[in-house]
């Protein structure tokens, strides 16, 4: 595999290229990646953050840049993160009206 290739072309030759199931709806296209391995699932995100700037859509130099540090981090420790439903209790509780009173 071209480590120099756009993402999207890493990704069309890898463990999914060539799938043609009749996945239609977002919520079907999830569950699919969900179902990859984690180095799949990184593939998709920096495909999909790729196709973002194709379209010069709203991610700024600063937030590639910070993606960038993460997914280093990622490769560099994939357990030192938190799984998903971990980070979105942590946002729910840092947001509950009994933390913030005044607002």
């Amino acid at each position: 595999m071209n480590p120099g290739a756009r993402p999207r072309e890493r990704w069309q030759r890898g463990s999914m290229a060539g799938y043609t199931g009749p996945m239609t709806t977002p919520e079907q296209i999830l569950a699919a990646a969900l179902g990859l391995p984690a180095e799949e699932r990184v593939r998709l995100v920096d495909a999909l953050v790729q196709s973002l700037d194709d379209d010069d859509g709203p991610v700024s130099e600063a937030e590639r840049e910070l993606l960038d540090r993460r997914l280093d981090a990622y490769h560099r420790d994939p357990a030192a993160g938190s799984p998903w439903p971990e980070v979105k209790a942590r946002l729910h509780e840092a947001r509950s009206p009994e933390r913030w009173p005044g607002r």
